[in-house]
């Protein structure tokens, strides 16, 4: 494909305002572009990647767009094939990279996600898992990372042989002194008879008839042994303190066996944000599962809810009786404007999906709608160019999406 072919494409795939939405993604300002017909601004945008060494970066944005489209540049097919398969070779490896238990196991994820790197550098979450995964390598090739416990073991062993020797030492010695001493105390007891009072022999008479009395067996009380209470392990609810989250709407608590993440959906959305994290023996609470189950929906001491990877945590309820959660997404996009008296208008258009059903929408921070079970739409006018808004879409589940909207000016005629 060259620019003339997909300049073409280009124009035959998309209308003017997805063409927008394009230059939008990829950081260029529409109504600066030269041209002023679709087709123009199109091979003006052309350009300008070329120019900035984008033209990859188009590339990228085009297949996500269009993904059963071929988008073949210099005779490098960098973007064929189906953005499902792609989804599925990024949660397989983020999958693996979780439960591996070497540093091989990690290198072989990080392989994987450098193919999904290779087809779309831009991948939702991809940057913050290769970079999670190469620490997890670092960590576990660092030189002599286990000898501290190594030295610890060598240490316990040589204290318990020194111990154990003193005790066998200290034992034979103390036999040996109580058999000197009671050599020594008979010794000066004999010492001290006056040889007048050391009784002659005794000599030997016949026994007489007479019986000698039998002695009689007193019984002795023995005691009886009441056996200890078996311990019981019970499940540890949260502790109790003032950072304790509220368990009212949720289905019990569990317990981290390792460190987990939580991910806004059950794989990484894509967040550039900083992600919450649960280490080990913390408790959650949990509010539901995926559709599988293998993900579990919870909410941290914090107040953080998300998917964690169900493995990782012990749960003492049946997991396929949870609620199941879906991932709260949004569409959200203007429809056609109006004029009047130099000021336009155009309508937005908001709809949420997944959660509890139940969504509350807002404009740059100002309530436009909700709770509700359905979408909204609502006018914003202007007297300038073109703007950028932010749409937020609330789940009564506590989930949260915020989405950037370029909305180009309507022209207004005189």
């Amino acid at each position: 494909m060259n620019p003339t072919e997909l300049r073409e494409q280009i124009n035959k795939l998309f209308n003017e305002q997805e063409i927008q939405l394009l230059c939008f993604d990829l950081g260029f300002d529409y109504e600066n572009l030269a041209g002023k017909t679709k087709h123009g601004k199109t091979q003006s945008l052309i350009q300008e990647c070329l120019r900035k060494n984008r033209i990859k970066h188009l590339l990228v944005v085009c297949r996500k767009k269009r993904p059963l489209w071929d988008w073949t540049w210099g005779g490098i097919p960098m973007m064929t094939g189906s953005a499902q398969n792609l989804d599925e070779m990024f949660e397989r490896a983020v999958r693996q990279s979780l439960l591996a238990d070497s540093a091989d196991e990690l290198r072989e994820t990080l392989r994987q996600l450098e193919k999904v790197e290779s087809i779309d550098p831009y991948y939702p979450g991809l940057s913050t898992q290769m970079t999670r995964i190469r620490q997890a390598v670092a960590y576990e090739t660092m030189p002599f990372r286990n000898m501290p416990y190594v030295m610890a073991g060598i240490i316990s062993s040589i204290v318990l042989v020194i111990v154990v020797a003193g005790f066998i030492i200290n034992a034979n010695n103390q036999n040996k002194v109580y058999a000197v001493i009671q050599t020594a105390e008979a010794a000066t007891a004999l010492a001290a008879i006056p040889p007048s009072k050391i009784p002659s022999p005794i000599p030997t008479t016949t026994p007489s008839s007479t019986p000698s009395p039998t002695a009689t067996n007193t019984p002795t009380h023995t005691p009886t042994i009441t056996p200890s209470p078996t311990a019981t392990a019970t499940f540890t609810p949260f502790p109790t303190g003032s950072d304790n989250i509220s368990l009212d709407d949720t289905q019990g608590t569990a317990r981290a066996l390792e460190p987990a993440t939580i991910f806004p959906a059950p794989v990484d959305s894509g967040s550039s944000a900083q992600l919450p994290f649960v280490d080990t023996d913390e408790f959650v609470g949990v509010l539901g599962r995926n559709t599988t189950g293998s993900w579990l929906y919870i909410r941290d001491k914090n107040g953080n809810e998300g998917f964690v990877w169900g493995e990782f945590f012990e749960y003492p309820g049946e997991v396929n009786e949870l609620p199941v959660v879906s991932p709260l997404t949004a569409d959200v996009y203007y429809l056609e404007g109006s004029c009047s008296n130099d000021v336009w208008t155009r309508p937005i258009f908001m709809e949420g999906r997944g959660g509890d059903g139940r969504y509350t929408y807002y404009w740059n921070g100002d309530h436009k709608a909700g709770p509700t079970s359905g979408s909204t739409t609502f006018n914003i006018s202007n007297d300038g160019g073109a703007i950028i808004g932010t749409a937020r879409i609330e789940s009564g589940g506590g989930q949260v999406v915020e989405q950037l909207l370029y909305i180009p000016a309507v022209t207004c005629d005189d």
